[in-house]
């Protein structure tokens, strides 16, 4: 179930012209706003026209909110818009956000309301003067955003698609239900303006696409979409790691060298590309796992330019 209809709680994928199915990520989203509400006392955009908000969210463009420095915003920012991002497959999953809300209780000093020692999230210990009407309003809020997830996590499934090569182990592609808690990637970036095919220079040797009937994927989403699977690994975290992204992207090297001396294969599975962000696709998925684009919309509006 939706947490919110309104067009003030509603996911940017479900303003679009092509109408999309709404996924446990657009719940998210609307989770997202209700943690804003709790922290703020006001919804995200009670200040934006009907207008602004549809048009940022067609745009896939975030809209900037207003937060207090108080010790509760300062702790549940980072989580609330990480939700509320504009691209559904950056999103943290709702079992994901509960692992995290279940720990704020303890790091917020909830029992001991009288200045405590707030930790955030990456570890860096605040002042907690002046907190205590937040950390009272954060007990009934944590009521209302844990009973939330408990009815998400009761009524939302995740699945995942994978596709194998003749000579090597199975490989994981993540599906549209897995989210990730990552940091922000170019929120504001539309890779519809991008991904044109470009004319081969004349003269010398061309260069051939791995699928020649597309176009060069932007590098801009070969970048999601390293971060995203890597952010699905489960890992031990160093001491010294400012983020979970980061720590995860600290593996990456070590685990190229590894796939680098793997065989040879040209082929890695019946395969199309989004119109949209470049991205290639397992050809029996009908939206792309990257930007959650419907192929039949994007194919209609290539064909119209």
């Amino acid at each position: 179930q939706a947490l919110g209809g309104s067009l003030g709680w509603m996911a940017p994928e479900l303003c679009q012209k092509t109408a999309i199915p709404p996924r446990a990520s657009a719940d998210v989203f609307s989770f997202g706003c209700l943690m804003y509400f709790v922290i703020m006392k006001q919804g995200p955009f009670c200040t934006r026209t009907r207008t602004e908000i549809i048009t940022a969210h067609r745009a896939k463009r975030r809209l900037p909110l207003v937060w207090s420095i108080d010790g509760l915003s300062l702790i549940g920012k980072a989580l609330a818009e990480q939700c509320m991002d504009p691209l559904p497959l950056v999103r943290p999953t709702m079992r994901e956000i509960m692992r995290v809300l279940d720990t704020w209780p303890q790091k917020l000093g909830v029992s001991n309301l009288t200045a405590p020692s707030l930790l955030t999230p990456h570890g860096t210990t605040l002042n907690g003067e002046g907190c205590e009407d937040s950390l009272l309003n954060w007990k009934a809020g944590m009521q209302i955003l844990c009973s939330g997830t408990a009815d998400m996590l009761s009524t939302r499934t995740r699945r995942s698609r994978e596709f194998t090569s003749p000579t090597e182990p199975k490989h994981f592609l993540p599906g549209t239900g897995l989210r990730t808690l990552m940091t922000q990637l170019s929120p504001g970036l539309s890779l519809e303006e991008e991904g044109e095919e470009e004319d081969a220079a004349p003269g010398g040797d061309v260069e051939m696409l791995v699928y020649p009937r597309g176009f060069e994927t932007p590098f801009q989403s070969m970048s999601r979409s390293l971060a995203n699977m890597a952010c699905h690994w489960n890992f031990k975290l160093p001491k010294t790691s400012c983020c979970t992204f980061h720590a995860a992207m600290d593996l990456v090297p070590d685990i190229y060298k590894e796939i680098y001396t793997w065989c040879c294969m040209d082929v890695i599975g019946n395969m199309e590309q989004c119109r949209s962000c470049g991205n290639m696709n397992v050809v029996d998925l009908k939206e792309c796992q990257l930007c959650l684009r419907s192929f039949e919309a994007a194919n209609r509006e290539a064909k119209k330019k």
